[in-house]
């Protein structure tokens, strides 16, 4: 298999951010009142050498696509909601605070990175959703849920773009 320069190119500036990066996906984190999560990825995934840390029981069909990009269908990651947990590729971290709190904290790129990625075309965009039965006490989504939460999960938009690092504090 013959790469070509800009795959390279593309290859070596992935490997300052992480040696991945999600693509058009939709990201779900729903999180159960025992503490317990499940969290699913559909989307793509650029850079091949991510597909062999990515190759566990979590993924359930993935093909290559072209361009160095593979797209995941369906990868689930399940366990419990607790401070030092990193689910898929660090997309999600969950953290805890001084009260006992579950924070949750989302992927960001800095300055650097964005502008790298941005000037070579890399797309890197995508939407996460969370549903938590545990008590929100603070977020920073893009959208919340309505009707006094009954009905919609809290949205974040995440793209080349954003500033801003998705966060959100948990009841613990």
């Amino acid at each position: 298999m013959r790469i070509s320069r800009a795959t390279v190119t593309v290859l070596a500036v992935l490997l300052l951010v992480g040696c991945w990066l999600p693509e058009d996906f939709v990201a779900s984190l729903d999180i159960r009142a025992d503490k317990s999560f499940t969290f699913t990825y559909d989307g793509v995934l650029a850079f091949g050498p991510a597909l062999a840390e990515i190759k566990e029981r979590g993924v359930k069909d993935v093909s290559y696509i072209g361009n160095g990009r593979f797209k995941l269908r369906r990868y689930v990651m399940s366990g419990i909601a607790k401070p030092g947990t990193e689910v898929f590729l660090d997309l999600v971290k969950f953290k805890g605070d001084k009260n006992g709190n579950i924070v949750i904290e989302g992927v960001s790129l800095s300055a650097e990175d964005r502008h790298q990625l941005s000037a070579l075309g890399v797309n890197f965009n995508g939407t996460v959703k969370l549903n938590s039965a545990l008590p929100v006490l603070s977020e920073n989504a893009d959208a919340k849920p309505f009707l006094r939460g009954l009905f919609g999960p809290y949205k974040w938009i995440i793209s080349i773009d954003r500033s801003t690092q998705p966060r959100v504090v948990l009841k613990g």
